[in-house]
């Protein structure tokens, strides 16, 4: 995913909406400005409370808000409230299937954990949980390419990459296909058939005589649309 502007690291974050109750939180919200939204997943709740932000919640909005991020949910594998792991209280394990509307509803999921090999039962659950919004969740990787990252010990220059592998992009062949204007029927039924078979096909004139302007202006319009639709795929 590409950046749109460097990170501001004097951005003021103040979240909002945080569900709590006790030492227990489910969401806590952070409005950053207009752009899409964001659905982050940590290990569990630290110290952030509306009005009052924390290391992770701060560096992770601060990063995101560099890739046009507008609005942060963040949610976490586990409800406990607590700076230290050791207290977390495994029996307070959120099941992340309540929250499907906002997976659905979230332009990108950021999973923010690390790459300790720590509650791993509930990050498989996670994963299987996340897998039908496989395009979206993105995670931060290191530049070595180590991922998940943990928000708190990132770096900014980090990149935002995809959680899972994303299936390769499709290539067509690229055929050009010569001829003169003075067969542009011809011309124009070789082109229908060889895109209509998966090719991308470049029209060039021959003897000065260019065949792409007016092939292009002719072409049939199911033709037109296959040209279209696998030059979508391949970008």
């Amino acid at each position: 995913m590409d950046r749109i502007h460097k990170v501001n690291k004097q951005l003021v974050i103040k979240p909002h909406d945080s569900r709590i109750d006790g030492n227990r939180r489910k969401q806590i919200c952070v409005k950053l400005g207009d752009g899409i939204q964001a659905v982050v997943i940590g290990i569990n709740p630290s110290t952030a409370h509306d009005g009052q932000s924390d290391v992770t919640l701060t560096k992770i909005c601060r990063y995101l808000d560099s890739y046009g991020v507008g609005q942060v949910i963040m949610l976490n594998l586990f409800d406990t409230i607590s700076t230290d792991q050791n207290g977390i209280d495994k029996s307070e394990y959120c099941d992340l299937s309540q929250y499907d509307a906002l997976f659905q509803n979230a332009d990108i999921i950021v999973v923010a954990w690390g790459t300790e090999n720590i509650y791993l039962k509930e990050k498989q659950d996670a994963f299987i949980q996340l897998l039908p919004y496989s395009p979206k969740v993105y995670c931060i990787a290191d530049e070595h390419g180590n991922k998940p990252r943990h928000p708190s010990r990132m770096k900014y220059s980090y990149p935002l990459e995809h959680y899972f592998p994303q299936p390769a992009q499709k290539q067509y062949p690229v055929v050009t296909l010569c001829g003169s204007t003075r067969f542009k029927k011809e011309f124009m039924e070789v082109q229908k058939q060889l895109t209509l078979k998966g090719n991308i096909v470049i029209s060039v004139g021959l003897f000065g005589h260019s065949g792409d302007e007016e092939v292009w202006e002719n072409m049939d319009e199911c033709t037109l649309t296959k040209t279209k639709e696998m030059l979508d795929d391949m970008h």
